[in-house]
């Protein structure tokens, strides 16, 4: 059976290198940045999503619910 993968880009950038192999079931969720180097290979069901969806409190503080996301080379 062949799957899909998602990419949705609400606002913000992906970029991709070269030699990169994504399976099935994937999804990238993008607000920010996305960033994904050269020669890598992305497994099975994995997810990317730069935003959290809800906040949250870490001791009191509110954390950010985006954040930006590299993934180097030959990963």
């Amino acid at each position: 059976m062949v799957r899909g993968t998602r990419v949705v880009i609400t606002r913000g950038t992906m970029s991709v290198g070269n030699n990169y192999c994504c399976n099935g079931d994937c999804y990238f969720g993008c607000t920010t940045s996305i960033t994904i180097g050269t020669d890598n290979i992305c497994g099975w069901n994995t997810q990317f999503n730069t935003f959290d969806g809800h906040h949250s409190y870490e001791r009191g503080v509110l954390r950010p619910i985006e954040g930006d996301i590299t993934i180097g080379n030959h990963v």
